[in-house]
């Protein structure tokens, strides 16, 4: 009896899965067509329906048809994108039916106590706009600069805000939900192949220039985080400096260059400026040849440039002026999202998540 009792919880949660995974991917749906993609038998499908009603998972759609069609209820949870960086703070909201918003950014508060205080009002903005309740957060990915560990963020100094080294419990008491930090690059790159010019490569990097120097890794697929999470870190890579040298012991010798900190001031005070050769040669050729460092060693599809500097049109011409005689095959290209990669990555991660925690594809 028991064993009969056990097959039959296995049979109801396979047939509710194949219920959630049709209306994932092709709802909303009404009973019978629920019946016809999933291949279970009317009485199945209209018990499971009334059941998963019943709990909030789903709900029939707003439009009045007759049959009605039904998508996710509030039960089954929404994700939210979280982007901190040294100047703007960026929340996004989506739940698992696609139903997103992405707020505008503001300025990066100084303290950590104002950034949680910043963060929760945004997020009661985002929930606002989308009718989502903060009872049905699940997950908060949130993207930082620098290496996420147990004991804080490490390499963020820009950012004096995540100086706690309790902020992953910080931001779960204040959200309500489960937090979890991702590196900002490695954000960005799961952007970027997710709405992005690297959309169906499996194998790319993402490469940001700016106030700071990072690179996501994507092989197979997949992020690559390194054993300490610090894969990707190129501003430590040997180029322009030597990178023993203790002045760049901090930052790293291809980070510490003075012009691409001269380059972001002079962008500071004017986005749209051209950039005098005088900068945009060094920049250009440090820019390059961090590129072919990479490709030597990963020889992955295309390399997608993000960042105030690295996106810019002048900035991209010369890289690839400078590459086209190095017989290695590889694209350079720049990035179409611009300074939302990280955010929009964030809730990439958070929606993806989602989805494998409820039907597991």
């Amino acid at each position: 009896m028991e064993g009969h009792a056990r097959r039959h919880g296995i049979v109801r949660k396979h047939n509710e899965t194949e219920v959630l995974r049709a209306l994932y991917h092709r709802g909303p749906l009404t009973r019978s067509a629920l019946s016809r993609e999933t291949g279970l038998s009317k009485p199945t499908v209209n018990a499971i329906v009334e059941r998963l009603v019943g709990e909030a998972w789903l709900r029939p759609t707003d439009d009045g048809a007759k049959p009605p069609a039904f998508g996710f209820g509030v039960a089954a949870g929404a994700g939210l994108g979280v982007s901190i960086d040294p100047s703007r703070v960026r929340v996004g909201i989506a739940d698992i039916g696609g139903t997103r918003f992405l707020g505008e950014p503001r300025a990066t508060p100084r303290s950590t106590a104002r950034l949680l205080d910043l963060i929760g009002a945004l997020t009661e903005e985002a929930c606002e706009n989308t009718g989502v309740g903060r009872d049905q957060l699940r997950l908060a990915v949130v993207s930082v600069p620098g290496v996420p560990h147990p004991g804080g963020i490490r390499l963020a100094a820009n950012t004096p805000a995540l100086a706690s080294a309790d902020l992953e419990d910080l931001l779960g008491r204040a959200l309500g939900c489960e937090v979890v930090l991702a590196n900002d690059v490695n954000l960005a790159a799961v952007a970027e192949g997710w709405q992005g010019p690297a959309a169906g490569s499996e194998n790319y990097t993402v490469l940001h220039f700016g106030k700071g120097i990072g690179m996501g890794v994507v092989i197979g697929g997949r992020p690559v985080h390194g054993v300490h999470g610090a894969a990707g870190e190129i501003g430590y890579l040997p180029l322009g400096a030597d990178p023993l040298d203790p002045r760049h012991a901090r930052r790293g010798a291809l980070e510490s260059q003075q012009v691409f900190a001269d380059v972001d001031a002079l962008l500071r005070r004017d986005p749209d400026v051209a950039l005098p050769a005088e900068l945009l040669e060094p920049l250009a050729t440090l820019i390059a040849s961090a590129i072919l460092a990479v490709q030597s060693v990963l020889d992955v599809e295309l390399h997608v440039l993000t960042g105030p500097v690295g996106s810019r049109e002048d900035v991209l011409t010369r890289v690839r002026e400078l590459i086209e005689p190095v017989p290695l095959e590889l694209a350079v290209t720049a990035s179409e999202l611009g300074e939302s990669g990280p955010v929009v990555g964030a809730l990439a991660t958070a929606h993806r998540s989602l989805v494998d925690r409820l039907i597991g594809a």
